[in-house]
């Protein structure tokens, strides 16, 4: 299963999830919490596919959840898509991918 990490340079995450939503035409809920860099996006499709939208989060120790990437306040996370679904992130104004790793289907 191919899993990324997008940033987004623009920083704004309801916008990176009007984007994702209008290119991929997929609806992504907002979720109100203090986990997760506090609100984000999410979505989920069929065969464990996933999006989600948030903010490099800082965590209580004053370190970003991915510090590596501290130009990035806003990462978008995807796996198990199709391949257009992320030839299409890939293509997106204002995000770059940052991070693609295949992890081995965990069947029981």
């Amino acid at each position: 299963m191919r899993d990324d990490v997008y940033g987004c340079r623009h920083g704004d995450p309801t916008r990176a999830a009007q984007q994702v939503s209008r290119a991929l035409g997929i609806h992504l809920d907002l979720r109100l919490s203090s986990f997760h860099g506090n609100d984000h996006y999410t979505w989920s499709g069929e065969g464990g596919a996933e999006i989600i939208i948030q903010h490099n989060a800082r965590d209580d120790h004053g370190t970003l959840e991915l510090p590596q990437f501290p130009a990035h306040s806003v990462l978008l996370y995807a796996s198990g898509l199709t391949d257009h679904a992320f030839d299409v992130l890939g293509q997106l104004d204002g995000i770059e991918l940052l991070r693609s790793r295949i992890v081995p289907d965990s069947t029981f």
